[in-house]
C-alpha cells in the first residue's frame, strides 16, 4: 500500500503552476507581471479599483484618455515584480495601444484555470 503525500513543495509548485506569472521582455530587461492573487492584499485592492475605472471608461461615451492611461500604468507598476513597474512604464512610453496588449495577456495568462471535471 502507498501513502498518498502531498508535501508543502507540492503545494507551493501546484500554486506557482495555477498562478504562473507573465514574463515581458523589452530589449535586455525581463519583467515579471504577477497574476493579481499573488500581489499584497492592499495593491491588490488598488489594481481592482483601477480596473474598474477603467471598465467604466470602456462602457462611457466620453473617455478621458489620460486617465485611462494612468490607470493602466498603474495597474503594470502594481503587478510587475521586482520594483520595476517604474522600468516596465518608461519602455512602453504612453502608448495605449501597446498597454491594452499587454493587459490583456496578462489577464489571459494570469487568470487561474478552471477546475477540471474528474474521470470516474
Amino acid at each position: 500500500m502507498t501513502d498518498n503525500v502531498f508535501t508543502l513543495e507540492d503545494l507551493d509548485a501546484a500554486i506557482e503552476k495555477e498562478y504562473a506569472p507573465l514574463r515581458f521582455r523589452a530589449g535586455d530587461e525581463e519583467f515579471v507581471l504577477r497574476s493579481l492573487m499573488r500581489v499584497g492584499k492592499k495593491d491588490r485592492a488598488a489594481v481592482v479599483a483601477k480596473l474598474e475605472v477603467m471598465e467604466t471608461a470602456d462602457e462611457d461615451d466620453s473617455v478621458d484618455e489620460d486617465a485611462v492611461l494612468a490607470a493602466v500604468q498603474f495597474v503594470m507598476k502594481t503587478v510587475c515584480a521586482d520594483g520595476k513597474g517604474a522600468k516596465l512604464v518608461k519602455a512602453l512610453g504612453d502608448d495605449v495601444v501597446r498597454y491594452n496588449k499587454l493587459m490583456t495577456m496578462w489577464i489571459e495568462a494570469t487568470q487561474p484555470g478552471e477546475a477540471q471535471d474528474s474521470q470516474d
